[in-house]
Order: C-alpha cells, then sequence, then structure tokens
C-alpha cells in the first residue's frame, strides 16, 4: 500500500494550475454526480482542503480515503456503508495523482490513526443512535446525536469523566429527568458500552 496525502486546489489556483482543466471537471463531478453515490457527505465534499488517500500499488486502486475541511476536521470518509468515496469510486491511478496533484507520501500509521478516530467516532454516534435517550425517530437519530461524538470521544479516558459527560448532556443539554434508579442504571450501562468502544 502506498499511502498519500493531497491538497485540492483553490479557486484561484485553480486557473493557473497545470490541471486546471482537468480540476474543473471534478469540480463538476462533485456538483452533479458525487452526492448520488456518497448520500451522507454530498454536500460536504466542496469544503474538502486536504485529502489522505489509501493506495493498492498491487491492484491499482484507491483502497480508502478520508477528507479533511481547512481546520483539519474529518468531514468525508470512503468506503462507508452506502457512500462509495469519491477518489475510491474512480479510476485514478497512482501515476494521475502524480501527475495531476502535488502529492506527498505519508506514514501508514498517520492514516490508520485518522481511521481508527473515524471507526471510534462512528462506533459512539451508532451507539447513540441506538440507545435514543429522547427518543426521536430512528431516521434522524443520527443527525439528532452528532453534536455529542466529540464531547463524549474526549471523555472516553475514564469512566467517571464518561459519567459525568453523560449526566450533563442528559440533564442540562437535553432537560431530561434522570433522577431515578432506572435512569441512572441506563447511564451506567450507556458508560459501559461506550467503553468498550474506547477499548477496541
Amino acid at each position: 500500500m502506498k499511502y498519500l496525502k493531497l491538497k485540492m486546489p483553490s479557486e484561484e489556483g485553480m486557473e493557473s494550475s497545470k490541471t486546471s482543466a482537468l480540476e474543473k471537471i471534478f469540480m463538476w463531478l462533485l456538483e452533479k454526480l458525487i452526492p448520488k453515490a456518497n448520500p451522507d457527505f454530498g454536500t460536504k465534499y466542496d469544503d474538502v482542503e486536504t485529502w489522505f488517500i489509501e493506495y493498492d500499488e498491487e491492484n491499482d486502486y484507491t483502497n480508502r480515503e478520508i477528507g479533511l475541511d481547512k481546520d483539519g476536521h474529518v468531514i468525508v470518509f470512503g468506503p462507508f456503508q452506502s457512500n462509495l468515496g469519491y477518489w475510491v469510486d474512480n479510476d485514478f491511478t497512482l501515476q494521475n495523482y502524480e501527475d495531476h496533484f502535488d502529492v506527498q507520501y505519508i506514514d501508514k500509521a498517520v492514516f490508520e490513526k485518522l481511521w481508527m478516530e473515524i471507526e471510534t467516532k462512528q462506533a459512539i454516534l451508532l451507539f447513540l443512535a441506538k440507545w435514543n435517550p429522547i427518543g426521536v425517530p430512528e431516521d434522524i437519530a443520527k443527525d439528532e446525536y452528532i453534536n455529542y461524538v466529540d464531547l463524549i470521544e474526549s471523555s472516553l479516558q475514564s469512566k467517571d469523566e464518561l459519567r459525568k459527560c453523560l449526566i450533563g448532556i442528559l440533564r442540562e443539554t437535553m432537560g431530561l429527568d434522570i433522577s431515578s434508579p432506572e435512569a441512572f442504571a441506563d447511564i451506567e450501562n450507556a458508560c459501559d458500552e461506550l467503553m468498550k468502544i474506547c477499548l477496541k
């Protein structure tokens, strides 16, 4: 495997880029085709500034991809569930990447660290959607709880910190009554399940 890091050109840079015509085609694809292949991320591709790519040299295809915004936050990745990914879903070869972008080769550990963080966040989100403490409809549960993922992830260092975090979210943010023994037992169970995510 080869691991690549590449920057998407700014609109100003595209005009003078050696691949401006190709990159303009990319922009058109992002607007017209990518949302269909990546229903969860389609609207976010325009905000990707840096890509991390895992490329399978032996079979000549992109295996995994991670897209970061200008602040260094992961906003797209693939393949994931019904999302094929942008680079994963095209026929770019390693030579194409080198010809059309300023490619920086990186260590596998850099890519895997980012991917592990993604998997942890997704596992937290899936748990929250399943737990669903405020009982929102299943089809919007992920959207409802996604803003709590980073806070919960930062509290996974200890069960005490996680418990405090969940109590704060449930009581202060969601306005739930968690005074009953049953509610506290539910929180303890949630802590146990979330800590398992941390240990994987």
